[in-house]
């Protein structure tokens, strides 16, 4: 079977990787990866350039033993309309949409619907999704690894409900945080 998956795969991170284990599944996989130009168009930031993340997205892959074969897209759909040669495509719940969008224009071409393998979105310690935009400013490591810790205000300065939110969020986040007092008005107009 034949798989086919794509994205700017910008940053490769922990999501980025859960996406392209799926591919041990298939006996090939076509990863489409977004050009320069059409990256441009869908990022309103700096995006590494493609043969960067090509570089990147086949190492990895080469990692895991996967047979593979990157294409360069220019639009959301690349070639997973037109190959009638696949059977699958793999995509993240963000984008299962498009999948649906994809089969719809395959069925209008007589072409079979491709099967929709959906990996989950995957959370960063301080239960964010982990993202490139998040990796390229800092804020996270690849592996959702928070670079500083949350910082929460609460609005009180009650010692016993300052004390209820660091246990509350000590319960919550794995990473470190910083809960401080601010004094506010009652909330009640």
């Amino acid at each position: 079977m034949k798989a086919v998956l794509g994205g700017t795969f910008d940053f490769l991170h922990v999501g980025h990787e859960r996406l392209l284990c799926e591919s041990k599944k298939f006996d090939s996989v076509v990863v489409g990866i977004t050009s320069d130009a059409f990256a441009r168009k869908l990022k309103d930031r700096p995006v590494n350039s493609y043969f960067e993340r090509k570089r990147k997205v086949a190492s990895y892959l080469s990692g895991l033993g996967a047979k593979f074969e990157i294409i360069e897209i220019n639009d959301p759909f690349g070639n997973a309309v037109d190959d009638d040669s696949l059977d699958a495509i793999i995509v993240s719940e963000e984008t299962e949409k498009t999948a649906g969008l994809i089969n719809q224009k395959r069925e209008g071409y007589g072409k079979k619907p491709l099967k929709i393998i959906t990996t989950p979105i995957i959370y960063g310690e301080d239960c964010l999704r982990i993202s490139s935009v998040r990796v390229a400013s800092g804020l996270i490591d690849r592996a959702g690894k928070r670079a500083a810790p949350v910082k929460v205000n609460v609005g009180s300065t009650n010692e016993s409900k300052l004390e209820g939110v660091n246990r509350a969020l000590a319960r919550v986040f794995s990473c470190e945080f910083h809960a401080s007092a601010c004094k506010a008005g009652s909330g009640i107009d």
